[in-house]
């Protein structure tokens, strides 16, 4: 049984790739296309590309309309990077500081007279990001550090046969982690796409609660008339499969384009 890669998904930390750009509005497009070229280098789903895009965006524009407003010249850099395969982007300005803390959170409910004009931004980028932290040095300036990590589950139509889908897990299936799996397995079986390809390639462990997840679906899937295969286990995790016998009931193979194939043909690994 060979491992598999899918670029997205183990792409290794890089250099990071800087942009620095006059601190006016009429930049906002350039920097929007610079984390576009960032972002679409790295397979990333299209919610974390746009939670990506947005949160930038957001930032550098509070730079350029508060910390710099219309009395103050400078300009904005921007450094992308990935850390561990999270992705982290900084913004880097010496425009006037702020008090990130006294900011309060909009009243997403409050009524269109109660509303005011403004304060979503900080919100937003607190709701895409996983981590925002504000760093203020009167020498050296403002920098923002925003961290996105990367989906541990991602479900998308083969790229062999639109009508399968293949969910792809990264890191340790475990209590915490399954609860994700069960999800997006269950989000799928209620849309009856009962035909789905579980890609093990960046699986380093499973314990109970991930195989109980594969069997409940594997059991719904049946039930539908399609069926849950599994495709790319390192040895670890194939050793577990066995030693539940669960090799016995799952098709394994050792990669997407037959497991995907099999649908077609009934095949067996």
């Amino acid at each position: 049984m060979r491992q598999c890669r899918h670029p997205g998904l183990s792409v290794p930390d890089d250099k990071p790739v800087q942009l620095t750009v006059p601190a006016r509005t009429e930049y906002l497009a350039q920097i929007a296309a610079f984390i576009d070229d960032f972002v679409n280098q790295l397979n990333l789903t299209d919610r974390e590309k746009y939670a990506v895009r947005l949160a930038v965006d957001e930032a550098a524009t509070n730079i350029i309309l508060h910390a710099y407003g219309p009395d103050l010249q400078g300009s904005i850099t921007v450094t992308c990077s990935q850390r561990n395969g999270d992705l982290v982007i900084t913004l880097h300005d010496h425009g006037r500081p702020f008090d990130p803390d006294a900011v309060p959170p909009p009243d997403i409910h409050a009524p269109l007279e109660q509303r005011p004009e403004g304060g979503l931004g900080l919100y937003f980028m607190r709701q895409l990001m996983d981590k925002v932290q504000f760093e203020f040095d009167p020498q050296a300036g403002n920098t923002l550090t925003m961290i996105r990590h990367r989906q541990l589950i991602r479900a998308a139509p083969s790229r062999y046969a639109e009508d399968i889908f293949v969910v792809e897990c990264r890191g340790r299936l475990d209590a915490a982690v399954a609860g994700h799996l069960e999800a997006e397995l269950r989000v799928l079986l209620g849309e009856n796409h009962s035909r789905i390809v579980v890609d093990f390639g960046q699986v380093h462990y499973i314990g109970s609660s991930g195989l109980r997840v594969l069997l409940v679906a594997g059991k719904v899937a049946r039930a539908k008339g399609g069926d849950v295969k599994l495709c790319c286990l390192v040895p670890q995790v194939l050793k577990v499969f066995r030693l539940a016998g669960f090799d016995l009931i799952f098709d394994i193979f050792s990669d997407e384009r037959q497991a995907v194939t099999s649908f077609r043909s009934g095949a067996t690994p």
